[in-house]
C-alpha cells in the first residue's frame, strides 16, 4: 500500500507481532527499503536489519551486537518453476553493497525516531575499515 504523502520516506508499521520476550520489534517501510529494529529496555538497540533495493535486487545489511554487520542477498522465492512462491530467505553474501547505502538511508529515515536513524547510520559508517568500503 502506498503512502501518497511521502512514498520515499520510511514510515512505521504499527501492528508488528512481538515474538521475543524482552525485546521490542519496530518495523519501518517505504517503497525501496525496510528497516526492522530489535530494542531492549526501550532504548538499547541489540539488532537491526536494513533491506534495500526493493523490489528487484533486494539486499540486506544485518547488524547484531555480538557479530557486527553481515551482508545478504534476498531470495524472494518467486522464481521456482511450477511451484508456489516460497518464503523469502537471506543468502550469505560476503560482498558489501555496491550502492551507497548511507545517503539513501539518511534520506529515507528523515521522519523516523532520530535515535534509531542515527544508530543505524553510525553502524553502517563504522565499517569503512572493514570489508564494507561500499557503505561510505
Amino acid at each position: 500500500m502506498k503512502n501518497k504523502k511521502s512514498p520515499s520516506f520510511l514510515r512505521e508499521i504499527k501492528s508488528v507481532r512481538q515474538s521475543d520476550a524482552g525485546l521490542i520489534k519496530r518495523w519501518f517501510q517505504c517503497e525501496t527499503m525496510d528497516l526492522i529494529v530489535w530494542i531492549k529496555n526501550k532504548r538499547r538497540i541489540v539488532e537491526f536489519q536494513l533491506c534495500y533495493d526493493k523490489p528487484f535486487n533486494e539486499r540486506a545489511v544485518s547488524w547484531k551486537k555480538e557479530t557486527g554487520l553481515t551482508f545478504s542477498r534476498v531470495d524472494d522465492g518467486e522464481y521456482q518453476s511450477f511451484q508456489f512462491k516460497s518464503t523469502p530467505i537471506l543468502l550469505n553474501n560476503d560482498s558489501p553493497p555496491k550502492v551507497n547505502v548511507i545517503p539513501l538511508f539518511k534520506k529515507a529515515s528523515i521522519k523516523i525516531d532520530k535515535f534509531i536513524g542515527n544508530f543505524v547510520c553510525r553502524k553502517l559508517a563504522s565499517t569503512k575499515n572493514n570489508k564494507s568500503e561500499g557503505l561510505r
